[in-house]
């Protein structure tokens, strides 16, 4: 049964702002909008270039847009057309604990996926679509890949299925994880406990409960030793060195563990000390980290250039990033002083010049001087 609440315009939104931007996803547009309880697309300007139709719809990715139709899934090109027909029973992989990127719940109950991506839906992270020229579909029980023509290129075999990275995808088969090539061929046998996708060269894998990085060839460049573990951004990569603290039931199990997080470079030196609660990938030279249930930004010494203030926050996104105060989002600048005023229940970062933010559980975009471009629907 398809899972609603990864089709939601708010879902695919914060879906493509984990461990960077999904590749081959078309952030210049058309932009997603849901008018009428059904979802079309628009320009830059706020002019519908397709009009809300589909019962559900993704952002466009080498092209094309996956669209919902009853019980199957298709692509639309850009003019709206049907490109491949609904005929598969599912294009979004499912939320699977342990057969994708999956999401950790920490102490105060938000969800970080292993990309890095703090959020309140563990389905976020998700990658969908077409990037390097295929997309993970399913039919049956089974996932595999189709090329721009909906032809199968990889057959269904795999118990799930995610996008291509670095010329890699991470698949599922009977409860481990490996990669497959573009050819289709295993090029990292299904072995791994965990794993996440490449990204510089380096993918996070877990092998008898500790987490390092293999290389495209599935050995370990880095040798497993860190309690968590997320992808490389920008040089660097946060880690959890070893666990420091626990929380323990009536009998002195203990049932969920955090330690302090830190960095590492590529060669697996130390190079931030741990002392965040949480903390996250790199972005425009700057990482978001947790102390004491306040969010604030790192530079790649480890100073600290936003002082820990803010309930949540985003990664920032062309000069820009979310933050949450007194239950209200807006946008602050690197220099940690607000732009746009919080005011909104739900933003996003800037893609091309524009945000999704949300009032009333309604979906609007404003530009940078946070005016809309789109009023607010649903």
């Amino acid at each position: 049964m398809r899972i609603k609440v990864a089709l939601s315009l708010c879902t695919v939104i914060i879906s493509l702002l984990g461990c960077g931007k999904q590749d081959g996803i078309d952030s210049s547009g058309p932009f997603l909008i849901r008018q009428n309880d059904r979802t079309g697309y628009m320009d830059k300007s706020g002019k519908i270039v397709i009009n809300p139709q589909f019962e559900f719809s993704y952002l466009f990715s080498e092209g094309l847009a996956i669209i919902v139709m009853g019980e199957k899934s298709g692509f639309i090109d850009r003019n709206g057309k049907i490109a491949i027909n609904p005929q598969f029973d599912e294009v979004v992989p499912p939320y699977m604990a342990d057969s994708r990127p999956d999401a950790q719940v920490c102490d105060f109950g938000a969800y970080l996926t292993r990309c890095g991506e703090y959020c309140t839906d563990p389905y976020s992270g998700l990658n969908w679509g077409f990037s390097d020229g295929l997309a993970p579909v399913r039919i049956g029980r089974k996932w595999g890949y189709v090329d721009k023509d909906g032809k199968y290129v990889i057959n269904p075999q795999f118990d799930a299925a995610f996008c291509f990275r670095d010329g890699m995808a991470l698949v599922g088969l009977d409860g481990q994880l490996g990669y497959v090539d573009k050819s289709g061929d295993l090029a990292i046998s299904c072995q791994f406990e965990k794993a996440q996708a490449f990204s510089e060269g380096l993918c996070p894998a877990m092998i008898a409960g500790k987490w390092g990085y293999i290389d495209k060839t599935g050995k370990f460049a880095i040798n497993p030793q860190f309690d968590e573990a997320f992808c490389f951004s920008e040089g660097l990569a946060p880690v959890i060195f070893s666990n420091t603290w626990a929380i323990i039931d009536e009998t002195g199990e203990p049932k969920l563990t955090c330690g302090k997080w830190g960095y590492i470079n590529r060669k697996g030196e130390k190079v931030i000390d741990p002392r965040f609660d949480l903390a996250v990938g790199f972005s425009e030279g700057l990482a978001r980290v947790n102390q004491q249930r306040r969010w604030g930004y790192i530079d790649k010494q480890g100073n600290m250039l936003i002082n820990p203030q803010f309930e949540e926050a985003s990664n920032f996104s062309e000069s820009m990033a979310v933050v949450t105060i007194a239950n209200k989002k807006g946008f602050v600048g690197k220099d940690g002083k607000l732009i746009i005023s919080p005011q909104f229940e739900e933003a996003y970062p800037f893609s091309n010049g524009l945000a999704l933010v949300g009032i009333a559980k309604k979906f609007g975009y404003i530009d940078k001087s946070g005016k809309y471009v789109w009023n607010p629907t649903n």
